[in-house]
């Protein structure tokens, strides 16, 4: 089985570990406009993504709109183009193809919801492309759906959900009637379309089969303006509808939600089985704005919730068991039922808009809050990842907050968001890509930012930040994982208790963290456990001059066949934070062969020896020099190697340790260091080595080989008692 070999085992066997690749990137359309709207909604399927940009121009009309199909997210890092531009055959003007967009294996369905149908405007249609693995180029429908008693103005196509081979369009404005002021509102409408796998046109270019419903879904106690239709889920044969207008209990627009179960056999007009409310809802909360169906359980925005006193900053809801929920008269009783579970930002705030979207897979969760404030800037947005929602109870908050690297304010981050899986797909409307305000989307993998141990898996993260309430584990049992944080992202995991490991327990083995952007962490423990063999944190750049940083409050710990290595060509000042304490407990920090520049100008942090470990300056070239800010831990006869140092005989050539007093222990007993392999000294550089603190006969150092805190061979006298002065190990000019 894939990842059960020990370390010891690949070595004996050959055996090369490639891992799987998984990478992210950030999705926008090779012929983007400004304003077009591209990430105003997200699909997605495995790795394939689907986006759609409603406010396109196509073939000089205006708003006609387009969607987007892009492939193996999973392999593809940084910016990329679409596989596939979707369009309708009978696209015209202001029709808004890729209002909405829905994916469910190799098919995809797009809603329209201004396209005029006969001599209805506004009445709406959606499309349905199949085969979009193997589809190339730019490509119409296979199937149309329309409503067989849509109107003007229905907006059908407003909000779709595939399912398989089933499919559910929402029309919010449909069934109107003529209210209080002469405004046309309609309750609104669900329909369900069936076997779209299977109908067929034999021209669909210029003749694209067009169908009907099997099912309309109404609301049993809709009334004129609910929206009912304005978000809609398919799960299987469940259905789950949103009217986020809906009064509830005399409070105007609290919203509601409506489940369908059966809908494999269901003909004709159907009420729910179920009505979803919120057990603390309040007017113009919104309630059902955006739904998500996963199973047997529902998810639920409203994103205009009051959470704490703070309007508009949003909440969603979550509803188990939606397949059990019965009543005996659901026409004129039906039953109505309140959350399981509600969720919120931990960071919340007022008009953040936590809620406007959510999307569900297993028992995790995503949710959208388009209009946050992200490092000071207003509407650059956010969204927020929920595990273990089937035993969640209560109250709570995400696990995982995530932003885009590159945002920017009004951008609307999380105004889409789309989970299958392990994949995620974030829709950012108003961002810059090929054009102003364009807009792109973001994909990405749980698993990169959580736990990775799939074995021999490899994950890259390509334009998301993140702060995790929970453990970063790169490698939990399993070996050869990586994960990659790409230049300019960030991740933040410093929760009280939580911390990054690179190799956590036995058996974790050949695991990598490569840093090229910036970690931030309580702590990073690299082969946590006994048995946690030749895992790596590694800090590098991407082929430029800015490596990655990071810091660890608690420290970077380094166990016996753990190692840190700095690699790429700028300073270690900019690796580790300075006031990161290195804690090597039997590992190696691996400089990388770096020219690292002058004394005092590369500090390191403190360096913490607590067992037999090793400095590897890898293969140098010109000047060397590192500085710790500190040393302490230090037991006498553990050894530190250092190895490979080759100055170039400068001055500048230096492994500087300077310590603060009382603070530090700053040397070694004279058997405790080893350069090159040979105990005390280095036979070409060095033709003794002094004890700054410590016990044991140690030679006296030769003037010109030596320098201790800046100190001559007249002033070795004064720092031969105990104490923390500052010590440098010189090769002489």
């Amino acid at each position: 089985r894939r990842g059960v070999a020990t370390a010891a085992q690949c070595v004996v066997l050959g055996v090369v570990l490639t891992p799987l690749a998984a990478h992210a990137a950030i999705l926008q359309a090779s012929d983007g406009a400004s304003n077009d709207n591209f990430g105003s909604t997200v699909g997605q399927s495995g790795s394939t993504a689907l986006v759609g940009a409603y406010f396109a121009r196509v073939n000089d009309h205006p708003v006609q709109g387009t969607a987007y199909v892009f492939r193996n997210t999973d392999t593809a890092t940084g910016p990329v183009t679409e596989n596939v531009k979707l369009l309708a055959s009978d696209g015209a003007a202001s029709t808004l193809f890729g209002f909405s967009v829905s994916q469910s294996g190799n098919t995809g369905l797009v809603g329209a919801d201004n396209t005029t149908v006969g001599a209805n405007t506004g009445q709406g249609a959606a499309y349905v492309f199949r085969n979009l693995d193997t589809a190339t180029g730019t490509v119409t429908q296979n199937l149309k759906l329309v409503a067989s008693d849509g109107a003007a103005s229905d907006f059908f196509g407003f909000a779709v959900s595939l399912s398989g081979s089933i499919g559910l369009v929402g029309a919010y404005n449909a069934t109107a009637v003529t209210h209080e002021g002469g405004f046309n509102a309609g309750p609104g409408a669900a329909y369900v379309f069936r076997n779209l796998d299977t109908i067929t046109s034999t021209d669909p270019a210029t003749n694209p089969v067009t169908i009907s419903q099997s099912v309309k879904l109404t609301a049993s106690d809709g009334a004129a303006g609910d929206i009912f239709g304005r978000a809609v889920s398919q799960s299987g044969s469940t259905a789950l509808v949103g009217a986020a207008n809906a009064g509830v209990a005399g409070h105007v627009q609290q919203g509601a939600a409506y489940v369908f179960r059966n809908m494999d056999t269901a003909t004709g007009t159907v009420t729910q089985n179920v009505k979803l409310i919120a057990s603390d809802g309040a007017a113009n909360d919104f309630f059902g704005l955006s739904v998500s169906l996963a199973g047997s359980t529902g998810l639920v925005g409203a994103y205009s919730a009051t959470v704490a006193g703070n309007a508009g900053r949003g909440a969603a809801y979550l509803f188990r068991n939606l397949n059990t929920v019965t009543s005996t008269d659901p026409a004129t009783n039906p039953l109505t039922v309140t959350e399981d579970v509600k969720l919120i930002a931990s960071d919340g705030a007022a008009n953040a808009f936590f809620g406007v979207a959510v999307s569900q897979s297993g028992n995790t969760g995503l949710v959208g809050a388009s209009n946050a404030t992200v490092a000071g800037q207003l509407g650059r947005g956010a969204a927020y990842l929920f595990f273990n929602l089937d035993t969640a109870a209560g109250t709570v908050s995400e696990n995982v907050k995530l932003t885009a690297s590159d945002g920017a304010p009004s951008e609307l981050f999380g105004k889409a968001v789309a989970l299958d899986g392990d994949h995620f797909s974030i829709g950012s409307q108003g961002a810059t890509s090929s054009a102003a305000f364009a807009g792109k989307a973001y994909s990405g993998t749980i698993s990169s930012m959580t736990t990775l141990d799939a074995g021999s898996a490899s994950r890259v993260i390509s334009g998301i930040s993140f702060v995790s309430q929970d453990d970063w584990v790169v490698g939990k049992t399993t070996i050869a994982n990586q994960v990659t944080l790409s230049k300019g992202d960030t991740a933040n995991v410093t929760a009280s208790g939580r911390g990054v490991y690179v190799g956590q327990n036995s058996g974790s083995s050949n695991n990598r963290l490569l840093a090229q952007g910036t970690v931030t962490a309580g702590a990073i423990t690299v082969s946590a456990a006994s048995g946690a063999t030749d895992n790596t944190l590694e800090i590098a750049s991407n082929g430029t001059t800015t490596a990655g940083t990071v810091t660890a409050y608690n420290g970077i710990t380094v166990n016996p066949d753990g190692k840190v290595l700095l690699s790429g060509t700028s300073a270690s000042s900019d690796r580790i934070g300075n006031s990161t304490p290195l804690k090597l407990a039997g590992g190696t920090l691996d400089l990388g062969g770096l020219s690292e520049g002058a004394a005092g100008t590369t500090g390191m942090g403190l360096l913490y020896v607590t067992a037999a470990s090793t400095i590897d300056f890898g293969t140098t070239s010109g000047s060397n020099a590192v500085q710790f800010a500190g040393i302490g831990g230090h037991t006498v006869g553990q050894v530190l190697h250092i190895t490979n140092w080759e100055p170039s005989g400068g001055a500048t050539d230096q492994l500087f340790f300077s310590g603060v007093a009382n603070q530090f222990v700053l040397a070694f007993a004279f058997a405790d260091v080893s350069f090159n392999g040979t105990p005390g000294y280095h036979t070409t550089q060095f033709s003794g080595f002094y004890e700054v603190s410590g016990g044991g006969n140690s030679p006296a150092p030769e003037p010109s080989t030596m320098l201790l805190g800046g100190l001559t061979a007249a002033g070795l006298g004064m720092i031969r008692r105990r104490g923390s002065q500052p010590g440098v190990l010189t090769h002489p000019a």
